[in-house]
């Protein structure tokens, strides 16, 4: 290259930064270039980044700054582009004599590395050549090293990817090699809540706003979200479950967060069809999508104004009731049906019941102390950290109550606190909308019967048929022969 062309003023330079996980920012390269034109006297005549984007042929998204300065190197705006190094520019031979093409058609110069180069010039072809393939090389060697990563993590079973909300990792100060994973004291609380209420029956979106109304934020520092609550509850590795190109191979070389029965339950309940199209924000209509039309098995939604609300099918609008006189009478008969002393048998073992009995008191009462503690949290009384200390002494230990009561049982741990209890319809009085329609999905089969004549809303003998029982997949022959129906 031509001295005369390096300091010319009259150039104008385009400078691009690039970089992929970890390494230079983009930012430093910027500087970098900055001070490389300043040196030279060129005209800064526009600046392009791409960050978090490979440039390589394994590259998985496109980098849209780079391929704007190409169309515009094209246009004929710049006499120059500048990169720290070659390999910002490039990874990938074809994309290199696509540069190098370029840059002879629009006789555009090339910087990198403190030199610069004409493509025009055999001499200055090879050079870049060559560091074209060197980078290309550098790149296969570091994939296959990471490759080799992740295939002896997988095969040892220990963590791998980024670090979970709930986790910290130990590296060997010296190698730094990975020791192990363990909970986070602070974080790892926050994720036992955030299972414990989501099998309770409370939803995602209900969850982001309990947490946002105590004060706590992601690991980013941001408001929880309802696409946040359900990633983590998707998440195996919460459970000690080891992931493998997208599938589960067995337990991690770590502990679990959560118990393997409150995993089950997550996502059983992340799969119910039934819910599938629901809302994910705080649900109005007790009833509503849990009820099926006997005329043409579609779903009997909540119609009307609030003031005459009434649940009817929406497929082919073979039936309607008043909501009000729906939901009398299916919780009139639910609430009695869930104290029956029979009814509790038939989600339990009986050799049991008196383990069963005694973790669901100690449940009851250590849930307790954590809505007072919450509670207080709320009005001032108690700090967001004295709360978060709180929930990290009360949560193992509530958990292994619920652990307790659940081995006994095949019922959730909501339903497990109602199931035969003298004070049910008080504890169902309690219970949020959320969690008492946990509970009807959980246990009731409702179907609504067209009127005998047309435009009939009114509620009579045959209209509405309840059939109650354990549904969850996997339960005992025993227990599905326990079920109840009520007409």
């Amino acid at each position: 290259m031509q001295a005369s062309h390096e300091s010319n003023p009259q150039l104008r330079a385009f400078l691009y930064a690039r970089n992929s996980r970890g390494g230079k920012s983009t930012k430093a390269q910027l500087l970098e270039n900055r001070r490389e034109c300043e040196a030279r006297g060129w005209q800064n005549a526009g600046e392009f980044e791409d960050a978090n984007r490979s440039a390589s042929r394994y590259a998985k998204r496109i980098r849209e700054n780079f391929e704007d300065m190409v169309a515009r190197v094209h246009g004929g705006e710049a006499d120059v582009i500048i990169s720290c190094e070659s390999s910002r520019l490039q990874r990938d031979l074809e994309v290199y004599v696509m540069i190098r093409r370029l840059c002879v058609e629009t006789h555009t110069l090339w910087c990198y590395g403190g030199a610069v180069y004409d493509m025009s010039r055999p001499q200055d072809r090879n050079r870049t050549a060559l560091d074209a393939v060197q980078s290309e090389s550098e790149l296969d060697v570091i994939r296959e090293r990471n490759l080799r990563t992740v295939r002896l993590n997988a095969e040892s079973m220990r963590p791998h990817g980024r670090v979970l909300t709930g986790y910290v990792r130990r590296y060997d100060p010296e190698t730094g090699d990975l020791i192990d994973q363990v909970p986070d004291e602070t974080w790892a609380p926050l994720v036992q809540r955030v299972f414990r209420e989501f099998v309770s029956g409370i939803t995602a979106h209900s969850i982001a706003r309990g947490l946002q109304r105590d004060g706590l934020l992601t690991s980013t520092g941001r408001e929880w979200r309802d696409t946040g609550i359900v990633a983590m509850l998707k998440t195996p590795g919460y459970a000690g479950y080891r992931v493998f190109q997208g599938k589960i191979i067995g337990k991690g070389a770590w502990d679990p967060l959560i118990d393997d029965l409150t995993w089950r339950q997550a996502q059983m309940i992340l799969n119910d069809r039934s819910r599938k199209g629901s809302r994910t924000t705080a649900v109005v209509n007790e009833l509503s999508g849990i009820p099926s039309c006997s005329g043409c098995t579609g779903t009997v939604q909540a119609v009307g104004r609030r003031s005459k609300r009434k649940y009817g099918c929406r497929t082919k609008f073979c039936a309607s009731i008043g909501a009000d006189v729906m939901e009398a009478y299916v919780e009139e008969r639910l609430v009695r049906w869930l104290g029956r002393p029979d009814t509790a048998a038939a989600f339990q073992d009986p050799a049991r019941n008196a383990e069963v009995e005694e973790a669901v008191a100690l449940v009851a009462k250590l849930a307790a102390e954590l809505n007072q503690a919450r509670a207080a949290a709320k009005t001032g009384a108690l700090s967001v950290a004295s709360l978060i200390a709180v929930e990290a002494g009360l949560l193992p230990r509530l958990a292994d109550a619920q652990a307790a009561a659940e081995a006994c049982t095949t019922a959730s741990p909501l339903l497990v606190s109602l199931l035969g209890r003298d004070d049910v319809e008080a504890r169902w009085g309690a219970l949020t909308l959320e969690q008492r329609r946990a509970v009807l999905r959980e246990v009731a089969t409702i179907t609504l019967h067209p009127a005998l004549r047309r435009g009939d809303s009114t509620l009579y003998e045959g209209r509405i048929v309840m059939t109650l029982g354990p549904r969850r997949p996997g339960q005992s022959s025993d227990a599905a022969s326990a079920a109840s129906s009520i007409g």
